[in-house]
């Protein structure tokens, strides 16, 4: 049959109510497709993980953002790993919010909001010292106008995650990094 999110999400408060603990990986768990080798949501390997902190451990890293952060399956263990001062993840969908908020459970303070992460940005005047993502592909085109450094209007259309990935962008800080996989296409 088909499963929808909803299904996901009363796992999760099932399995919450019975004691387990809700770390990222038992939610992978619980979001199995039954008959399938995928699930709903994804976890980030160990190895992505262990990849980009060690390319961010040598640098001062007091805000993390991730504009794109599902259940938390990069930000929480990045997070967790570098311990900044502070973590903001966006997430999109109501299921995912009530997950993170009401069940996640981590060994650092999140702030997770449910937004559009172009929208989120626009409004926001926040800098961070990393932003990480592993955005979804093949997102449909929208256009968007951005101001330089040097003031001047500039319009660009191209498929959102590109756009979400020059939007978090500048939000970084002076010496901050950004990490984020990405088409082909973004070259």
């Amino acid at each position: 049959g088909k499963y929808s999110p909803h299904d996901y999400v009363a796992r999760v408060r099932e399995a919450k109510a019975m004691g387990f603990p809700m770390t990222p990986s038992a939610i992978e768990m619980l979001t199995h497709i039954p008959g399938q080798m995928r699930t709903l949501y994804r976890v980030t390997p160990s190895w992505i993980i262990q990849f980009i902190f060690d390319l961010a451990s040598d640098n001062d890293i007091r805000s993390i953002f991730d504009p794109w952060a599902s259940l938390g399956g990069l930000l929480v263990p990045l997070a967790t790993a570098l311990q900044p001062q502070s973590t903001i993840g966006l997430v999109q969908t109501t299921d995912e919010f009530e997950i993170t908020t009401a069940y996640l459970e981590t060994d650092i303070d999140v702030e997770w909001f449910q937004a559009n992460p172009i929208e989120w940005l626009s409004l926001s005047s926040n800098q961070f010292d990393m932003i990480v993502s592993i955005l979804p592909l093949g997102m449909s085109r929208q256009t968007l106008n951005f101001v330089s450094s040097s003031g001047h209007s500039i319009e660009v259309s191209d498929q959102q995650e590109h756009l979400i990935l020059l939007s978090a962008s500048k939000r970084l800080s002076e010496h901050g990094i950004a990490i984020f996989t990405i088409s082909n296409k973004f070259f």
